[in-house]
């Protein structure tokens, strides 16, 4: 490799970096804030995002998938309950068990958290036209795919996109489908 391609490596993984940070860390926790006067955490907004695309999740599959103790798992729930997201249901399945259901708050926090981010989107990408949209789209999710190509824990992901990443699924490959979003015969 020479040392212009190790540079230019170099610069696009730092950039990449800034990139995550900035969107993950810093837009995210801001819109979080905007939306929630500073009452939801991340785990807690992560949690309402599963719960959009499917409801009757346990609290060990989302212990498991947010990869923290049950202890913890049960405060979240317990806040989220508290400020009438989410509610405590027998699992449909299983009524030895207890699933979590999204209240109607909780659609409406979504909402209000999906109107903030579509806003800070359209900022972000009104210099951009249609070409330069697709292209960006196509080499994010080369990124996206090369990045989650050897990990084995992505539901987190998929819970949180919901299907709407769009077609075909950004991590079809890993799956052979994406289960989230809905049938082309429907």
């Amino acid at each position: 490799m020479s040392s212009i391609s190790a540079d230019l490596d170099t610069m696009l993984g730092e950039t990449l970096r800034i990139l995550t940070q900035a969107l993950g860390n810093i837009c995210q926790r801001s819109t979080l804030r905007e939306a929630s006067d500073g009452e939801i955490t991340q785990n807690q907004l992560s949690i309402l995002m599963m719960l959009r695309r499917r409801d009757h999740l346990t609290a060990t599959e989302l212990a498991r998938i947010l990869n923290i103790s049950n202890a913890a798992i049960t405060k979240i729930i317990d806040r989220l309950a508290t400020l009438d997201l989410v509610s405590r249901e027998p699992h449909p399945s299983d009524r030895r068990s207890m699933s979590l259901v999204m209240r109607p708050a909780g659609h409406r926090f979504l909402d209000r958290y999906d109107e903030i981010t579509a806003r800070k989107l359209a900022v972000i990408l009104e210099d951009f036209d249609s070409a330069e949209k697709e292209q960006l789209l196509g080499f994010i999710r080369r990124i996206v795919q090369s990045t989650l190509a050897n990990e084995q824990d992505v539901d987190l992901i998929c819970y949180t996109c919901g299907g709407r990443c769009g077609d075909p699924c950004v991590l079809q490959h890993r799956r052979g489908s994406c289960s989230l979003q809905p049938d082309k015969g429907d």
